[in-house]
């Protein structure tokens, strides 16, 4: 997934399509709903995002035009977050899809703020 001029690393949070609670969703203590075992939140990707690649079940993979995403899911009774490392020009609309499907928020730790999931912005 090299040669992507847009590349930006988010964490999936469930909440149940609700605002995200205030606070830092990456400290310890903080709490979103549980997405599911694995299985089903990879079931759930699949049925939001075409074409998935889940040969390494950890982490899933989807191609579109110029962009990718490889989603990472923790193995997991009850999952509570996705890694998602998004590249290309469309990346950041793929992933407003996926959380729009799902109702899941974007949290993004570089800026310290959730996606705002109503941007209709490719980039």
């Amino acid at each position: 997934m090299n040669g992507y001029r847009f590349t930006l690393q988010l964490v999936l949070l469930d909440f149940h399509g609700h605002t995200p609670l205030p606070g830092d969703p990456m400290a310890d203590g903080y709490r979103s709903e549980p997405m599911g075992h694995a299985a089903r939140v990879r079931e759930a990707i699949s049925s939001a995002l075409a074409d998935v690649d889940w040969s390494d079940p950890a982490c899933g993979r989807v191609h579109a035009a110029e962009s990718a995403l490889e989603m990472c899911v923790e193995d997991e009774p009850q999952v509570r977050r996705v890694t998602v490392h998004a590249r290309g020009t469309e990346a950041r609309s793929m992933v407003v899809h996926l959380c729009r499907v799902l109702g899941w928020a974007a949290y993004e730790p570089a800026t310290g703020a959730f996606l705002n999931l109503e941007e209709r912005s490719g980039a």
